[in-house]
């Protein structure tokens, strides 16, 4: 296990699903991960859905704030925010703001070395295959066998043995599909 400290990433919505404001950890995170493109100030009042590359992650997160604006009932959602060399493990927070805004506080719970994934790794060439990757819990769905640990998918004869990367297209896997009801 790798030694870490306790990190927590708050940013705030408005009642249009703007990013309202960005703690510091968040424009340390971004900045120390190369996105200096969400290094706080440049996300500000952008749609948090801008930052959602497909279509089923949209609309699930969409259902989450529906559903904690509705009840004013906070909802955890676990997710991985993972590197090359790094599993990291972490749960969102979303609460209700009132009048309609949203709080998100996204908690690093723990972090592991990992081998390098090279499905991760944006310093290869994008190849012409494709996988999907679930957005939550870093899966990989390998058709026939289904949801695969990344880990395991990338042993996959069709992704072994390969300099470049495949293309990916995120979904939700219908284990994280479940969590926004």
């Amino acid at each position: 296990m790798v030694s870490f400290r306790l990190q927590s990433f708050e940013y705030s919505l408005d009642r249009g699903d703007r990013i309202a404001t960005v703690g510091d950890p968040w424009r340390a995170f971004a900045r120390e991960n190369g996105a200096p493109e969400l290094d706080g100030d440049a996300v500000l009042g952008n749609s948090v859905f801008d930052y959602i590359a497909d279509e089923p992650t949209r609309s699930f997160y969409q259902r989450v704030f529906e559903q904690v604006r509705a009840t004013d009932r906070p909802v955890v959602v676990p997710f991985r925010c993972d590197s090359p060399t790094l599993r990291r493990f972490m749960r969102m927070e979303v609460r209700h703001l009132p009048p309609c805004g949203i709080g998100l506080k996204s908690i690093l719970e723990r972090v592991e070395p990992c081998p390098r994934q090279t499905l991760l790794d944006a310093e290869l060439p994008t190849s012409e295959s494709a996988i999907t990757m679930c957005s939550c819990c870093k899966r990989v769905l390998i058709e026939p066998v289904g949801w695969l640990a990344m880990e395991d998918a990338a042993r996959q004869p069709a992704l072994v043995g390969t300099d470049t990367r495949p293309q990916t297209r995120y979904a939700l896997c219908p284990s994280c599909g479940r969590l926004a009801g």
